[in-house]
């Protein structure tokens, strides 16, 4: 076992053990992360969740696409050992699939999440958001007076936000978005239905976290149909404090919206959302079928093979673990050091195993950069001045150590404690 883990997994005697069984069968670096550090992660955190479900009397979760998806196996695993009765169901959705069918409302759910800014900021890739084809643009970009032929130019801030602007008061671009928004989410709540989402119960959602968006857009679309039940969210983190509604509550494990900022300084959600995906696409909607109402997903994911692995060694993690008693407070402290561990300081053969992953930070997954690209010395700056950057790094830590900058400890702490203040800033809002 690599010893850089071991030091923390020892605080649990059965995670340490199951680690320690399995490790002679995975010699590759991204698998030796998944056992000593991911796996236990997501079986402690699947532990808390299945011991919250019954103390709140939930018996059904909703696993979330796709970030939910091994988290439900550990929690399959579990359910079993204890011999409890709840509904472990996966739900197909993505941030874009569920704003979608939100756009109709015209308000903060999702419509104006629609002009939220991103790395890759084109009229085209905006556009996407809503699904436009190319003669929708057209039309939408006539009535703008707008240069088709730049459709697939960056904007800098500023250009960004006058074509929202502009977006937002064109007719033709808010009838085709209403009517797609309509058909949308008429087919998602009978998918809701279909999953038996149509109750009056106590359910919960299982998701890695930060805004709290997705929960926050099916509780929307639930109440606007008829649909009342009381929604718990449980999550890894929360990176700002959850929209407030009635009958949902937020859960959040190693750190909560406002506060704990010298843990969301060292934490990516961007690598943990590529250690914790599933081995599919992303659901951009759903059909009818004969058999039921099945998610459309997008095929645009390389890496299938590698995160079913990755997926199978955390499964049968869980099956490994014997004797094991959830302690809430100790579960957290060590949840949070073995992942420090990897995140802030990562050996360059880590992160460079990691440069297989793409990552895209817009919901249309339109575009992808590696998870830990090796950085050049201007990204580097430009990070720590929280400036927009030629290439975008999505875990700065990790594509630091690769680089072939000078003083990577000067770097490492400029960074942490500008996210702190970032942070801190924002909780003063």
């Amino acid at each position: 076992m690599n010893r850089k883990y071991e030091k923390h997994l020892r605080a649990i005697p059965s995670l340490n053990k199951a680690a320690d069984e399995l490790s002679g069968e995975y010699s590759d670096t991204l698998s030796q992360i998944v056992l000593n550090v991911i796996s236990p992660v997501v079986y402690m955190f699947a532990e808390r969740i299945v011991a919250k479900a019954v103390q709140l009397g939930i018996r059904r979760l909703y696993f979330l696409a796709r970030d939910g998806y091994s988290v439900m196996r550990a929690a399959q695993v579990i359910c079993r050992k204890k011999n409890l009765d709840i509904d472990l169901i996966y739900l197909y959705c993505s941030r874009y699939s569920l704003r979608m069918a939100a756009y109709r409302f015209k308000d903060n759910t999702a419509y104006e999440r629609f002009f939220h800014e991103c790395y890759s900021l084109t009229p085209s890739n905006v556009l996407s958001r809503g699904a436009f084809t190319p003669d929708e643009r057209i039309s939408v970009y006539n009535e703008l007076g707008f240069d088709i032929s730049a459709e697939n130019k960056l904007m800098d801030r500023s250009e960004f936000r006058s074509f929202c602007d502009k977006l937002k008061r064109s007719d033709t671009f808010n009838k085709i978005l209403s009517d797609r928004s309509d058909h949308a989410y008429n087919i998602i709540i009978s998918y809701f239905k279909e999953k038996k989402m149509d109750c009056s119960e106590h359910i919960g959602l299982v998701d890695s976290g930060w805004t709290g968006s997705m929960q926050d857009t099916i509780k929307k679309l639930l109440v606007s149909s008829g649909i009342s039940c009381h929604i718990t969210g449980f999550y890894v983190g929360m990176l700002a404090v959850p929209p407030a509604a009635a009958q949902s509550t937020f859960d959040a494990w190693l750190f909560d919206g406002k506060g704990d900022n010298l843990t969301k300084a060292w934490f990516s959600q961007n690598l943990f959302e590529c250690l914790c995906t599933a081995p599919h696409g992303m659901t951009v909607g759903y059909e009818h079928t004969e058999k039921g109402i099945f998610p459309v997903l997008i095929d645009n994911n390389k890496n299938d093979s590698l995160i079913g692995k990755l997926s199978d060694i955390i499964y049968r993690y869980a099956e490994t673990v014997s004797e094991f008693t959830y302690n809430e407070a100790l579960c957290k402290k060590t949840a949070a050091a073995l992942l420090k561990s990897l995140m802030l300081y990562p050996s360059a053969e880590e992160a460079e195993a990691f440069d297989c992953f793409d990552f895209c930070d817009d919901v249309t997954e339109k575009y992808h950069n590696s998870i830990s690209v090796c950085a050049e010395k201007k990204q580097l700056t430009d990070s720590l001045l929280h400036r927009k950057n030629t290439v975008r790094l999505y875990w700065f830590y990790g594509s630091l150590i690769r680089s072939d900058a000078l003083f990577k400890n000067i770097y490492r702490l400029g960074y942490y404690l500008s996210e702190v203040l970032r942070y801190f800033l924002s909780d003063l809002r």
